[in-house]
């Protein structure tokens, strides 16, 4: 077991001593991981619809949601409204979208709450807006005594009944950064909402051999390592066979001992083979010098006798004893001796 001096669980998890005990929707074992699936309790449906009330007139008070007179209307509004649809099963309210001018045009969204989410199917959905528009143009009085109208009036002629939209609460579950990554989801027994990860959905993440697991980033595929092979890449897509990549190291490992081998064999040869060439190059040119040298007609003579080609008498005034002087004969055909 692992002791830890401080928690390392992520997003609010603790450590018991043993684990870490994860807040709602996280899991992993350091609560790293927001789950790929958020239970929702109850599913929502809103049906846009457009009624024209004659009974009173239009002001542009209407307009501004924070007036007393908008307030006192959508008080007023919302209570007649709970009258008319509440024979629309899993009614559970209206809410004003904009109030216009003619007498007065209120658009306004009806909401629907289903608890069991296999009832929300399209036929559901469908029934429902026949319902609600049924209701709306059987209606003229909101609300009457002794057959007059104390509430408003309606023009039956004037109503519009959009299609249901389903309200995707997934938002609403889950830190802002990841809303894109989920929406909702209905499987074959409940509306959930499911992560970009999660199988149910059509666009989910593919990791190939890996899993999807949704990080406080985003999503992100954890690849597997089998016994057999190594998966990489961002998607888990690139399989590495295990032997085969050892194999292929050793190989590779092996070749490149044999090149330094060969490399270090060449230079301990190419370095002696190089020092014989030099020695053998200077022995060759000091057989040279020694033979320049025997083959050279030199010939040495004392010091002592110097001899100067010369056909007549040549006579050397005396510089030390003034008118005085002395002939040297010259043997010819000599140029100099030294």
């Amino acid at each position: 077991m692992i002791a830890f001096s401080a928690n390392p669980c992520k997003n609010g998890g603790s450590w018991n001593g043993e684990k870490c005990e994860c807040q709602e929707n996280y899991n992993g074992p350091l609560c790293e991981f927001l789950a790929d699936i958020i239970e929702i309790e109850n599913v929502e449906a809103t049906v846009n619809v457009s009624v024209r009330i004659t009974s009173q007139k239009y002001s542009d008070n209407l307009k501004d949601n924070t007036s007393d007179a908008f307030k006192t209307f959508s008080r007023d509004f919302e209570q007649q409204m709970d009258i008319i649809y509440d024979d629309v099963d899993g009614y559970k309210g209206v809410e004003i979208t904009s109030i216009r001018n003619g007498s007065i045009i209120v658009d306004h969204d009806v909401i629907i709450t289903v608890t069991d989410s296999e009832e929300f199917s399209p036929d559901y959905l469908a029934e429902t807006v026949k319902k609600i528009e049924k209701s709306l143009k059987n209606t003229t009085c909101t609300n009457s005594t002794g057959g007059n109208c104390t509430g408003f009036t309606f023009d039956s002629s004037q109503v519009t009944v959009q299609e249901a939209v389903i309200t995707d609460v997934c938002g609403s579950l889950v830190p802002d950064n990841l809303k894109q990554y989920y929406k909702l989801t209905f499987t074959n027994n409940k509306a959930i909402c499911a992560s970009i990860c999660h199988q149910a959905r059509n666009d989910s993440l593919k990791c190939g051999t890996g899993k999807c697991g949704m990080t406080n980033s985003g999503p992100k595929c954890y690849c597997d390592l089998t016994d057999g092979y190594w998966y990489l890449g961002d998607f888990c897509t690139i399989a590495i066979h295990k032997n085969g990549l050892i194999g292929g190291l050793s190989a590779t490992l092996i070749l490149l001992f044999l090149c330094l081998l060969a490399l270090t064999v060449y230079m301990t040869w190419f370095k002696k083979t190089t020092k014989e060439y030099l020695r053998k190059r200077e022995d060759e040119e000091n057989k040279i010098i020694s033979e320049k040298w025997a083959d050279d007609d030199f010939e040495w003579h004392s010091s002592e006798i110097i001899t100067v080609v010369n056909t007549g008498t040549t006579n050397f005034d005396n510089p030390i004893n003034e008118g005085e002087s002395y002939t040297t004969d010259v043997t010819p055909g000599l140029e100099s001796v030294f």
